[in-house]
């Protein structure tokens, strides 16, 4: 193995926080098929793209977190620090400082910029002033909708539209107001099963209002509706999910045997924009659940899916309040009995600096009580990637670096934090402090600068340092550069980033990546070319880092397209090649190969097959993958079964997992996933079990019950996540335990 075998364990507190069970962190080469993911609304932030596809290599992602053996050394100082990164200017920078030439007259006109079609004009809807806001409920029998601008028609990008959509906009000082009324002519396939606030609504037939606020064609706000009236939001820069923290929307349906209709209130106040403006981006969309793609409005060219919210119309002659900060208090309080009684009170405070930027503070937070995500245990060479779902760290994370440098289940407790996210012109800033005190001290600031040249060019400098117990502190300096251009329907796209690291004021090391990515229209091969490298002593103690002591190149070609018609809805087939090398010696480290096709039906059924061989150091390794997946249009009852075997590290290797959810009634489903792994004769299982009952759109009943390495925990909670008023949680057993606890913990949470 390599230098990624000196690191240190990981403490048991991290290891609980970071996999929500005590368990040994399993070293994968290959990733697993996962259960059906939701699927994601276009235009938010892009990670790495050969990182994101779920059949990927895990070693072509530079991603990942590592913990060194540190001797104590001074720290490094201010001047030093500034002397030392002018030294070590990073071999990407010349170009990048290049290309911020060229585009900065662009940056100077951002919110202009038109794109490259020259068959396509940007719309302009002029917002009616509302005397008179309407009633929210549905139905469309006010006065103001009699003299909205109007929206239509609507249009696809693969096909004609089947049902057609109309949409009526006004606004007032304080709120948008949008009115959708959508023909139906089958109203008998429309689908609507999501009763949760926030849930998986993309399997639903919704509208949905996308408002680029800052009218900088990079990142929007949406705001969904499905037909039974269940809403959900994603905001830019992402929030937590307490609403009167994030900030509430109203919303409508109604319908009858001609289609439904649609009211939105959507104030001002949850938006990000700088004082004065008088015009957003903004887009309308109508999906069907039991067509491919959505319709939208405006219609927009076919090469407009590389970026989507670069082909939004204008919305004009809003006026939008530029309003004064409101700060939002969410106290809570904790107490505990059982296996010993406990009470504990914190407090997080959000504080609208102006209505770009926002400040955050968290004194005393809870993490114990956070459930985090159940990683599975198939073989792995390396730690696992793990999202964290820990209220303060999710709260504006878009602006945040990429866990390369900041990962934040790396930083296991927080005593005090403070955080200011925000965009404005075109400029996203970041930064974070947190302080854990007590002889296991930890000290995190985490810092990000981004700025947007045009829609598919940006610059952005990254910085992290960490101060803990028995460690010398360590730094790290981002700079990454994104540069792409139209060429007609495809996109060519430029990637280059370069780290340095520094470890008790001494220079130790550096990380390299360079993407180079054609990306051709639907039924067409993309090319994408990738140079990473990490050297064998980077530090990047806040990130997640994988491997270290490698470099090299990887290659990938890749098509895939929609059908409309026909038993194929999707496919995607990929062929990729990545070869490394030790950076310190130049010596082998590992290489892979990997051929893949994955196809959905119309009928909501779904195949993935791929071969990957690989070596890596002594280790000659093969998988063969098959996956199958059935009603993955259904919220609660689809499944999928994934078969790999082969060989890992030099072992005979078999490992299958099956994930099954089944709905009793529209308010109770129940989910179980089973894997089984055999490396080398050495058996592992774990089950994981999940009821839910959802009692109204506000209030649920769920569960866990999880079995693995010989233990199980079983715990029960009741959730109220309140529109208005507190929010409660009790919470039978701990989440976050190996194995059960005779536990009753109860939170209240009550925002002002």
């Amino acid at each position: 193995m390599t230098s990624s075998q000196r690191c240190t364990p990981w403490p048991d507190a991290r290891n609980r926080v970071l996999t929500g069970h005590n368990r040994t962190l399993a070293p994968t080469i290959h990733l697993p098929s996962p259960a059906k993911r939701e699927e994601a609304p276009e235009g938010r932030r892009r990670a790495y793209q050969i990182a994101e596809h779920p059949h990927t290599p895990l070693a072509y992602n530079n991603l990942g977190v590592r913990h060194h053996l540190r001797q104590p050394s001074r720290r490094l100082g201010e001047r030093e620090m500034s002397l030392t990164l002018y030294r070590r200017l990073p071999a990407c920078l010349p170009a990048i400082l290049i290309a911020f030439i060229l585009t900065s007259q662009a940056a100077a006109q951002v919110a202009q910029n038109e794109p490259a079609s020259q068959d396509w004009t940007r719309p302009v809807l002029t917002a009616q002033v509302c005397m008179k806001p309407p009633k929210i409920d549905g139905i469309l029998d006010d006065a103001c909708w009699r003299t909205a601008a109007d929206a239509s028609p609507f249009a696809r990008l693969t096909s004609p539209v089947t049902q057609q959509t109309d949409v009526m906009v006004c606004a007032d000082s304080t709120h948008l107001y949008v009115a959708f009324r959508c023909a139906e002519s089958q109203m008998n396939l429309v689908k609507s099963s999501e009763t949760q606030r926030n849930g998986n609504t993309w399997v639903d037939d919704y509208v949905s209002v996308d408002i680029d606020s800052q009218n900088n064609r990079h990142n929007f706000s949406q705001f969904i509706i499905t037909k039974r009236g269940t809403q959900n939001e994603n905001l830019e820069g992402g929030t937590a999910d307490n609403i009167t923290w994030a900030g509430d929307w109203r919303a409508s349906t109604h319908h009858d045997q001609n289609g439904w209709t649609a009211e939105l209130s959507i104030p001002f106040a949850l938006l990000r924009y700088p004082r004065g403006t008088h015009s957003f981006g903004i887009q309308f969309e109508r999906k069907l659940a039991r067509d491919t793609s959505s319709s939208y409005w405006p219609a927009r060219p076919a090469e407009s899916q590389s970026n989507p919210v670069e082909y939004f119309a204008s919305l004009a002659n809003i006026s939008p309040t530029f309003y004064h900060p409101q700060p939002v208090l969410l106290p809570y309080t904790l107490l505990s009995a059982g296996e010993g009684n406990s009470g504990k009170v914190g407090m997080d405070i959000k504080y609208p600096i102006n209505s770009s930027l926002t400040g955050l503070a968290t004194i005393n937070p809870d993490f114990g009580t956070v459930e985090q995500n159940v990683t599975n245990i198939n073989f792995s060479y390396t730690q696992k990637y793990i999202n964290d779902q820990r209220p303060f760290f999710i709260e504006g994370t878009g602006f945040f670096p990429y866990s390369d440098i900041f990962y934040s289940p790396s930083v296991a407790n927080v005593d005090e934090g403070l955080k200011v996210t925000g965009k404005e012109n075109g400029t996203a800033i970041a930064l974070l402090a947190t302080n854990q005190g007590g002889p296991n001290y930890q000290r995190a600031t985490v810092a990000s600068f981004n700025r947007d040249l045009s829609p598919l060019n940006n610059f952005e400098v990254d910085y992290a340092g960490n101060d803990q117990a028995g460690e010398a502190p360590g730094q790290v300096v981002k700079e990454q550069g994104d540069f792409g251009v139209h060429l007609g329907r495809d996109t060519l796209q430029t990637v280059l980033t370069n780290s340095e690291s520094w470890l008790g004021g001494k220079e130790v090391g550096g990380q390299e990546y360079y993407n180079f990515q054609y990306s051709a229209h639907a039924g067409h091969p993309s090319l994408t070319y990738t140079y990473q490298g990490v050297a064998p002593n980077f530090n990047s103690e806040l990130g997640y880092i994988p491997n270290f002591d490698y470099k090299g190149p990887s290659y990938q070609i890749s098509q895939s397209n929609t059908f409309d018609k026909g038993y194929i809805q999707t496919y995607s087939v990929s062929a990729s090649y990545m070869t490394q090398n030790h950076w310190s010696d130049n010596s082998f480290f590992q290489n892979n190969a990997n051929v893949s096709l994955y196809m959905n039906t119309h009928t909501g059924n779904g195949f993935y097959g791929g071969i990957t061989q690989s070596r890596r150091d002594q280790y000659r390794d093969h998988i063969n993958e098959i996956y199958f997946e059935w009603n993955n249009k259904s919220l609660y009852d689809g499944g999928n079964i994934d078969y790999q075997r082969g060989s890992q590290s030099s072992e005979q290797y078999t490992w299958y997992s099956f994930n099954q959810g089944y709905g009793v009634t529209r308010k109770c489903s129940l989910s179980l996933n089973y894997n089984y792994q055999d490396l080398g004769g050495a058996v592992t299982t774990q089950t994981v079990f999940t009821p839910t009952y959802r009692l109204t759109a506000e209030r649920s009943i769920g569960g866990r019950i999880v079995n693995e390495y010989g233990s199980t925990d079983i715990y029960f909670t009741y959730a109220q996540k309140a529109r208005t008023g507190a929010d409660v949680y009790i919470i039978f057993g701990d989440p976050n335990s190996p194995g059960t606890k005779g536990l009753i913990q109860t939170k209240v949470i009550y925002p002002f």
